[in-house]
């Protein structure tokens, strides 16, 4: 009995050898691929970094001004990439490639392809103060509201287009401009977008659009006729188990709660019970909380020097 248990312990440990034997296969070969993403990458750098020196770019802004949709996509695709890497940008900026962009996205056959690689180009230069200048002198703001009423869009389209939005209501100028401009049309696309369900992420692209909206006469006016639909759509965020659904809820909330119309529509409602809810939760979260202080200081890895206030 004893050399049947030697022998059983013995072809355990060889079906555990084994097994190491196949996971250290498996470490290999991720660290191979690791390897051939690093060389991929770095000829990546290399490609842009030649492109740039063959002075691709006017050439590349030329094709957009072509009447071949598949040229104008491709150019748009090529200084999407481009506009990615951190270096080219500024060359970017200084060549007018904005401008192209805002007067591609006003085309009247605008497709897909080139809404998404625009938003891409946008969001990219958009980043400095140069770039938001840029942005709002080439009509790219225009290009991209008039996008939103495209009419066969595919989500995936509308997501970068307004997550692209979303991002340039960030930025204090392109906001103010943007509040400007937007039209009673615009407005009632990014609320039906807001209250639909099939993409969430979607929803809120779209209701973070409209949240960060300056609450002017005009844009109280432009909203004042979508406050059914709005509290619809705010009360499914404020149930939302993801708190940032639950967060831009709130925020809307209290702008808009800036116009007397929509506080009476409020008061009294589903939606005024659930911050209630949500109040009460949070409150009872809070209480908790205490009852476990003092909490233990945040790790810091070792490897990292402690932040100096």
């Amino acid at each position: 009995m004893e050399l049947d248990f030697l022998l059983l312990c013995v072809d355990l440990i060889q079906e555990q050898l084994m097994e190491l034997d196949l996971l250290l296969l498996c470490v290999d070969l991720i660290q191979e691929q690791l390897m051939e993403l690093d060389l991929l990458l770095l000829c990546v750098d290399l490609i842009q970094e030649q492109l740039m020196e063959l002075d691709c770019v006017l050439p590349l802004q030329s094709l957009l001004k072509t009447s071949s949709a598949e040229w104008r996509e491709s150019a748009v695709t090529l200084l999407s990439a481009l506009t990615s890497h951190t270096p080219n940008k500024a060359v970017l900026l200084s060549e007018g490639l904005l401008e192209e962009v805002g007067q591609l996205l006003l085309h009247p056959t605008c497709s897909s392809v080139i809404i998404t690689h625009s938003c891409r180009i946008i969001t990219d230069l958009s980043s400095c103060s140069e770039g938001q200048q840029a942005v709002m002198e080439a009509r790219c703001l225009s290009g991209l509201l008039g996008a939103l009423l495209s009419p066969s869009l595919t989500d995936d389209t509308l997501m970068h287009l307004t997550s692209c939005l979303q991002n340039l209501m960030t930025q204090h100028p392109l906001k103010s401009e943007l509040s400007v401009m937007i039209t009673s049309e615009q407005v009632s696309r990014l609320v039906k977008l807001s209250g639909q369900s099939q993409n969430p992420q979607l929803s809120y692209n779209s209701a973070a659009v409209i949240s960060r909206l300056e609450m002017t006469g005009e844009t109280v006016q432009l909203l004042k006729p979508h406050y059914v639909t709005m509290l619809e759509y705010l009360s499914v965020f404020l149930k939302n188990k993801d708190l940032k659904f639950q967060q831009l809820g709130i925020v809307t909330i209290a702008n808009l709660k800036t116009d007397g119309d929509f506080s009476s529509r409020l008061s009294g409602g589903e939606v005024e019970d659930q911050l209630r809810t949500v109040h009460d939760q949070t409150e009872e979260t809070r209480r908790l909380l205490q009852t476990i202080q003092p909490l233990s200081p945040s790790p810091v890895h070792p490897l990292l020097p402690r932040h100096k206030h």
